[in-house]
């Protein structure tokens, strides 16, 4: 079974005792698939285990601890327990260790914590005396809170797909940071700490001391991974780029070949790619297709998986669950691995309104784009309220004046492909994660690279060289270049793309006329994938070289746009969007009309679809009361 978490305390007194029981039986019900649930209670707090299906994605305890309290603890794996018994190594354990624990203490106290990495999104919200706690965002409004959006919250989502900082898209309801610790005491306001697991370290490593101690630590870490693993059947999502293959390489080295799958065309270039790592490591390889069948199912339903970040159109895992549930019970990724070694736009920015600025940049265009689709208070300050709150998530990181900065502010805000979505996403589907890069100790190891090292991914690339050389020979997806050859990997901000451009063509000529050609070629493609004349071509590039295209499905898929078009009118707009905007998108995608930005359509659907639930839980309540 997976697993979740509800709580709300607050005065005793028996009327509210038994409300405060109703209200949580009520919640426990309408968490989605639940199955079964324990309540334990004591005269202030009232805290529900529930078990939901499908089976697999957790494992959870519920014991007495010395002083006669309760200790609950959901993990990722049964060593979450063990890691989780000391408040301090939990909060300091990273993925390895993914957990969310509570314990309520013989005098009413309660702590609540979480893993350094938060690998397990958890929430709380605290109003009329009342302290509510739940690993499921919505099921707060069944305990009580406001079922309003959080205007920022939501553009934040809109923009980025997950909020910044600690909130969340519900008004009042704040998000517990990684290796966050809330504490209750009867009487007295909850006082959140955290004790940050991925921050800067001054402690340094030259080059190769870094390579020797890297080759250690990620056998160590493997090694680990495949004893949780046990009997477990094991799946390694492989991609044509370079994380992937690394656990691929070690995991074979240590005596176990997990089965590699890779989502797409088989003709697609990640898949060949893929395909040739496996043959390499003598993997078992499943190419899974994007049958009609798989693209964009059931939105409605899978959104309802996700706490308030990510989309039912962006977190492909999700489409794959069935199929990966036949051969896998834990899945094994890059997850996190290139903002880690310096896959990072802005690295070598140091000066905070540069930074600022850089980041607004990049996401400026998407600002302008959901901007046409907010309410008429929120449209016409859109870009000066997001460029505030870019300001207010890079505050506590700028002040430490280091190029790299952006790495920590973005591991840190959840700003990289599965934000801290994708284990809850698996859970709820039955399978179990485990990310590597995301491990207590090479977090560790990464806080104490220095920028030049993450800089164009230098250092990475000569781990691939040294490390991982069975592989090194084998060309990245998205630029045909292995990483023999390759002195540049990823694009950084000291300077500009035509310095660095040159200089990556001085020491490699060939590898840079390979990856200008394919920049080329992919800068072409979308200019004319809208023209009469030359779309079919371009799309058919797009698809080659990508493969979730969901502006090409867009316009030539019925299924795809069908689905899109029911999700986006399945709810009621919120009032934080106009619904005349909504309402056009909805006739342009039926009549298709719409030329792109369905991933951007899918998310104002999404949190659409999040209103509405809200609102469904806040009338439910209402007559528990």
């Amino acid at each position: 079974m997976s697993h979740e978490i509800l709580l709300l305390t607050g005065s005793p007194g028996a009327d509210r005792h038994q409300r405060r029981r109703r209200v949580l039986e009520h919640a426990a019900a309408q968490v989605p698939a639940a199955a079964a649930w324990q309540v334990f209670e004591d005269e202030r707090t009232a805290l529900a285990l529930v078990e939901t299906n499908p089976e697999g994605g957790t494992t959870a305890i519920a014991e007495r601890g010395p002083d006669g309290g309760l200790v609950v603890v959901v993990g990722l794996s049964s060593e979450a327990a063990r890691a989780a018994g000391d408040s301090v190594a939990g909060q300091h354990s990273g993925a390895e260790h993914g957990h969310v624990k509570v314990v309520l203490g013989s005098h009413g106290e309660i702590d609540i914590s979480t893993d350094g990495t938060g690998i397990i999104p958890s929430f709380w919200a605290a109003g009329r005396g009342e302290v509510a706690f739940s690993t499921h965002l919505a099921s707060l409004v069944s305990l009580g809170v406001s079922p309003t959006l959080d205007e920022i919250g939501s553009l934040e989502y809109l923009v980025m797909l997950q909020p910044l900082r600690a909130r969340t898209v519900l008004a009042g309801a704040s998000l517990l940071p990684a290796g966050g610790r809330l504490h209750v005491t009867p009487g007295a306001a909850p006082e959140e700490s955290v004790r940050g697991l991925y921050v800067p370290s001054e402690d340094r490593l030259g080059d190769d001391e870094a390579v020797r101690e890297f080759a250690a630590l990620w056998s160590t870490v493997t090694r680990d991974l495949l004893d949780r693993a046990g009997s477990e059947r094991l799946a390694l999502g492989l991609s044509g780029g370079l994380d992937s293959r690394a656990i691929g390489v070690e995991c074979v080295r240590l005596g176990r070949r997990p089965h590699a799958f890779t989502y797409g065309s088989s003709t697609s270039r990640p898949a060949r790619v893929a395909t040739e790592v496996a043959r390499i490591l003598q993997l078992d390889h499943t190419v899974l297709p994007l049958q009609q069948d798989r693209l964009l199912p059931r939105p409605v339903e899978l959104a309802g998986l996700l706490d308030g970040a990510h989309s039912p159109a962006e977190m492909y895992e999700l489409w794959f669950g069935p199929a990966l549930k036949e051969f896998a019970d834990v899945v094994v990724n890059g997850h996190g691995g290139g903002p880690l070694w310096g896959d990072e736009k802005a690295l070598g920015i140091s000066d905070e309104a540069r930074l600022l600025d850089t980041l607004e940049r990049r996401f400026g265009g998407e600002v302008d784009g959901v901007a046409p689709f907010l309410a008429d208070g929120l449209r016409g300050t859109a870009r000066a309220t997001f460029r505030g709150s870019l300001r207010d998530s890079l505050e506590p990181w700028t002040a430490l004046d280091r190029p790299d900065v952006v790495s920590f502010w973005n591991v840190n805000n959840r700003q990289f492909r599965w934000g801290n979505m994708l284990a809850t996403a698996l859970r709820r589907s039955g399978l179990r994660l485990e990310a590597p890069f995301m491990d207590s100790r090479f977090l560790q190891f990464s806080a104490r690279l220095t920028p030049e090292q993450r800089r164009n991914g230098r250092l990475y690339l000569r781990m691939h060289r040294e490390v991982f050389a069975e592989t090194a020979d084998v060309p990245r997806s998205d630029d045909g270049n292995p990483p023999r050859h390759l002195s540049h990997l990823y694009w950084s901000g000291e300077s500009s793309f035509a310095h660095q451009f040159t200089r990556f063509a001085r020491e490699h000529p060939i590898s840079a006329a390979r990856r200008a050609s394919r920049r080329l070629q992919g800068n072409l493609a979308h200019r004319v994938e809208h023209s009469s004349a030359l779309a079919r071509p371009a799309e058919a590039h797009l698809s080659n070289s990508s493969i979730f295209v969901a502006d090409v499905w867009l316009r030539t898929d019925d299924a795809y746009r069908t689905r899109l078009r029911d999700f986006l009118d399945s709810a009621p707009t919120p009032p934080v969007l106009s619904a005349a905007s909504v309402k056009r998108a909805v006739d342009e995608v039926a009549s298709g009309r719409a030329r792109g930005g369905a991933l951007r359509l899918a998310r104002i659907a999404t949190l659409q679809a999040w209103s509405q639930e809200f609102d469904r839980r806040a009338t439910a309540l209402a007559s528990v009361r």
